[in-house]
């Protein structure tokens, strides 16, 4: 399992729309989002100025590779937005 970084329960990752990564990581997490698409419908983040994808793809691709490690791959790491 991802885990945001030190500090990061209150940090904004998304400005536009004032989402933590926190609550990134939880839409990952919880709700399955494998895509920035999935992000954005999940909590939103990344659907202003598209200037957080880049650290949402981050935070993707880190579940991804945490996924892979613990047991099977997931489509996760093959989703259209991760790579």
């Amino acid at each position: 399992m991802i885990a945001p970084a030190p500090k990061s329960e209150d940090n904004i990752l998304c400005r536009c729309l004032k989402v933590t990564e926190s609550r990134v990581v939880e839409a990952i997490v919880r709700d399955s989002a494998s895509s920035v698409r999935d992000v954005q419908r999940s909590c939103e983040a990344g659907a202003g100025c598209m200037a957080c994808h880049r650290r949402i793809r981050a935070l993707l691709e880190a579940a991804c590779e945490s996924a892979t490690r613990e047991a099977a791959p997931t489509s996760c790491c093959t989703a259209p937005g991760v790579a």
